[in-house]
């Protein structure tokens, strides 16, 4: 790890060296980067070298890996961004509507802190997925890391909550490191280099 010190010249360097050492199969930079001065995420991403790439960012999208089950929507007029169910899903495209009956809510629409908590049920599962910089002038980057909903607003109504950043984004990670340490095991099979992607479900318990 490095410190929140580390220049961009010196994360490159550490991405580089992990480029070029053979004992070392996959690579993951965790997002944003915490460090004291501005530091171009996107010169980072492409300094890894694309067969160590964990993250995916290298290549075309593998959309064909991802499996769709059905599920039940409420459709506006109004912006499509979440999701009324209580089934089981494998990371649908959601493309749902706001709702104040909303039991199970799942944002990823792109804008930051668009979902507030009057549009959520009392006691709502809320899982925020979005990834948002906003000024933020207190922050020695200037900006700073929100999800898709309104945290304070929606903290109110919810029963349960993933907050933005420290939700999701460490299960993520510990998905990729068990994805990539599967990849390894596949690469080492006679019949070839197969990527294997193990589907990966979320179960919701209806509450009583």
């Amino acid at each position: 790890r490095l410190p929140r010190s580390a220049t961009e010249a010196e994360v490159l360097r550490s991405v580089q060296a992990v480029n070029q050492n053979p004992a070392v199969h996959g690579l993951i930079v965790q997002l944003p980067l915490d460090a004291a001065e501005p530091i171009d995420t996107q010169n980072v991403i492409d300094a890894i070298a694309p067969a160590k790439d964990v993250d995916g960012w290298a290549g075309p999208p593998r959309e064909h890996n991802t499996q769709h089950t059905e599920h039940r929507t409420q459709h506006t007029t109004q912006h499509n961004t979440t999701q009324n169910t209580e089934l089981t899903h494998d990371l649908p495209d959601f493309n749902i509507s706001p709702s104040p009956s909303t039991k199970f809510t799942h944002l990823s629409s792109g804008k930051a802190e668009l979902v507030r908590g009057e549009w959520l049920k009392e006691g709502a599962l809320v899982i925020d997925c979005g990834i948002n910089h906003v000024a933020d002038e207190t922050k020695p980057s200037g900006k700073r890391l929100v999800g898709d909903v309104h945290y304070a607003s929606a903290n109110q109504r919810a029963g349960y909550i993933t907050p933005v950043p420290g939700g999701v984004g460490p299960m993520t990670v510990a998905m990729l490191m068990e994805v990539w340490t599967q990849t390894q095991h596949t690469r080492q099979r006679p019949a070839g280099n197969v990527l294997y992607n193990r589907k990966h479900k979320i179960k919701m318990a209806k509450r009583k």
